[in-house]
C-alpha cells in the first residue's frame, strides 16, 4: 500500500466514523411505534394495532398515526380517540376491517393529528361510547432529560429536543419538558395560520376543557389540537354518552354526579349464568363490582383500575371462575326476560356507576 493510498484509507475512515458518531443525533427526533390494540372485552374478538411515525423534516417535525382494526361489526362508524378526546373516525367493512391515518400536516382531506400520540392512550370507540380497543403507547422515544427549546429559524421559532443547560447555552427559550410534535414555538410556520385560533382540548380536573388557542399555544401547554371551529358543544368531553340504549334492549345509566361509566353484558343459558361488568372514564383506585338479578346478589372483590378503566367478570362456568371470574350459580340470572343490574363501588361502598340490562338467552 503506497502512502498516498494509506492517507485516503486512513481519511475515509475517519470519515465514517464521523457518520457514525453523528448518526445518533440525527435520528434523535425519530421514532417508529408498532404497538398492538388491546381488546376491552366490550368485543372479545376485536384486534388491532397502531402504528406511528415520527419523522425530522426541513419544517420541523412531522408525526403520523395509524390505527388498523379487524372483526368488528361490520359496516359501522368507529371513533378514534386519545386520552379521551376525538380526534376522528372510520367505517369498517363488511369483514368488520377498518383503518385511519392522522398527520400533523395533514393534506386536502387528511385528518388532523393535533398531538404527539407518544405517551398517550389512543383508543377504538363503537357508536354506543364503549372502548373496543386500546392501547397505551409507548413513550420510549422521548428523552425525559430533554426540554422543548424554541430556538430561531429563518422559517420561524423551531423548536430543538435540548437539555435545559444547551438550550440556555444557545440563548433559546425553554418551554420545559414535552414533545416538540406539534411544534409549540410561538409564530412557528405555517405563517397565515400561526395566528389563527384552534380548538384545543387541555387536560382539566372535570374532565378536557376546550379552549380558543393558536396552534402553537395549544401544544405549548400540553393540549390536543381538534382544529377549527367552536367550542360550543364542547368538542373535547368524553364520547362515552351519559345514557345509551344499545341494540337489545340494553340500557347504560352513569349517575351524574360522578365521572364513571358502566357496560353490563349478560347471557343466560340452561346451565350457566355469565355477566361482565366494564368500567371506564374511572378515577385511578380500586373498585369493586356487584351483580344483581331478582333476589340474587354477587360481589366481587377490589380490583385496581387500569388507566381509567377496570373489568370484572361473573360465572358459573369452572374454567371461567379458575381464570378468576367471581362464582355464582348455573341459575343466577333470573326474570323474564332475564336481567342483571350491575354497579361500580368504591372501597367506600359508594355507588360509582350503574346500569341494567336484558341478557341473552
Amino acid at each position: 500500500m503506497t502512502v498516498n493510498t494509506r492517507w485516503r484509507f486512513l481519511l475515509g475512515a475517519i470519515a465514517l466514523s464521523g457518520l457514525a458518531v453523528l448518526a445518533p443525533a440525527a435520528e434523535a427526533k425519530r421514532g417508529n411505534i408498532r404497538q398492538g390494540l388491546v381488546t376491552t372485552g366490550v368485543d372479545p374478538d376485536a384486534a388491532g394495532r397502531v402504528k406511528v411515525q415520527i419523522r425530522d423534516r426541513p419544517r420541523g417535525l412531522q408525526g403520523r398515526l395509524e390505527v388498523r382494526a379487524r372483526k368488528l361489526d361490520g359496516l359501522q362508524t368507529f371513533d378514534v380517540t386519545l386520552d379521551g378526546v376525538r380526534i376522528g373516525s372510520f367505517t369498517t367493512r363488511r369483514s368488520g376491517s377498518g383503518k385511519v391515518r392522522f398527520d400533523t400536516r395533514p393534506r386536502g382531506n387528511g385528518r388532523l393529528l393535533g398531538a404527539d400520540p407518544r405517551g398517550k392512550t389512543a383508543a377504538v370507540v363503537n357508536d354506543q361510547g364503549a372502548v373496543v380497543l386500546q392501547a397505551a403507547i409507548s413513550a420510549s422515544t422521548i428523552d425525559p432529560n430533554d426540554v422543548r427549546c424554541c430556538l430561531p429559524d429563518d422559517s420561524g421559532p423551531e423548536c430543538e429536543d435540548r437539555t435545559a443547560a444547551e438550550c440556555a447555552a444557545a440563548g433559546g427559550v425553554d418551554l420545559g419538558p414535552g414533545s416538540c410534535l406539534p411544534n409549540p414555538c410561538s409564530g412557528a410556520t405555517p405563517a397565515p395560520a400561526a395566528d389563527t385560533d384552534i380548538r384545543c382540548c387541555l387536560p382539566d380536573d372535570s374532565g378536557p376543557e376546550c379552549e380558543d388557542r393558536t396552534a402553537a399555544e395549544c401544544s405549548a401547554q400540553g393540549g390536543i389540537n381538534v382544529g377549527a371551529g367552536s367550542c360550543l358543544p364542547n368538542p373535547c368531553l368524553p364520547v362515552t354518552p351519559t345514557t345509551t340504549t344499545l341494540p337489545g334492549t340494553v340500557t347504560t345509566t352513569t349517575l351524574p354526579a360522578t365521572a364513571g361509566v358502566v357496560r353490563v353484558t349478560c347471557e343466560r343459558r340452561p346451565d350457566r349464568s355469565k355477566v361482565s361488568v366494564d368500567g371506564n372514564d374511572l378515577g385511578a383506585g380500586n373498585y369493586r363490582a356487584r351483580i344483581t338479578s331478582g333476589e340474587n346478589i354477587a360481589t366481587s372483590g377490589l380490583q385496581p383500575t387500569v388507566g381509567d378503566e377496570i373489568e370484572f367478570d361473573f360465572d358459573s362456568e369452572r374454567d371461567d371462575i379458575a381464570a378468576g371470574a367471581t362464582a355464582i350459580a348455573e341459575g343466577f340470572i333470573a326474570g323474564a326476560p332475564p336481567q342483571v343490574t350491575g354497579q361500580i363501588l368504591d372501597p367506600a361502598g359508594t355507588l360509582v356507576a350503574q346500569a341494567t340490562v336484558t341478557c341473552e338467552q
